[in-house]
């Protein structure tokens, strides 16, 4: 897959479930998911380490099934049905 910083291999996991927390227990969605590996061999320490630190960003096709809300104040995000 290629990026910003060049390409990656990239896989499809199909019906992976995604499961959020929610006020009622919670809800669990299956979708299928592309996963890419990073390759940080060869890559200086600190540059490897934030590589690796990075977190996952939930896809807009994920997101756009919900009501997106972030509060910078707080660094509160929810995802709303």
């Amino acid at each position: 897959m290629p990026g910003i910083g060049g390409h990656a291999p990239a896989f499809l996991l199909r019906g992976v479930e995604l499961v959020f927390p929610t006020t009622d227990g919670e809800e669990v969605i299956r979708h299928d998911v592309c996963a890419v590996r990073h390759q940080v061999a060869g890559l200086p320490p600190q540059l490897r380490e934030r590589i690796l630190n990075m977190p996952s960003i939930l896809g807009r096709d994920i997101i756009s099934g919900f009501r997106f809300v972030y509060e910078h104040a707080t660094g509160v995000v929810l995802l709303e049905r």
